[in-house]
């Protein structure tokens, strides 16, 4: 189940005056840097604060200290 906590208050492609604390967090996890990279890359151009774990326990860590709104990956990046 995805549950935004808070809605942006302008368009997405048009958050530049919104503070990077006050954009939706997304955890993005993907054990590949580059695509990885990308992902984040694209996320931040349409003004989403983004954050990054390259595998299922780090990700369960940056999910609990850093409490994001979403976070998505590949199944095979999850294997604990």
């Amino acid at each position: 189940m995805v549950r935004w906590t808070r809605t942006p208050s302008a368009p997405l492609g048009n958050q530049m005056e919104v503070a990077l604390e006050d954009r939706p967090k997304i955890l993005v996890v993907e054990n590949d840097a580059d695509i990885s990279k990308l992902i984040c890359s694209l996320l931040e151009q349409v003004g989403y604060n983004v954050s990054t774990a390259y595998d299922g326990e780090s990700a369960l860590i940056a999910a609990e200290n850093e409490t994001p709104d979403l976070a998505f990956g590949r199944a095979g990046c999850f294997a604990l």
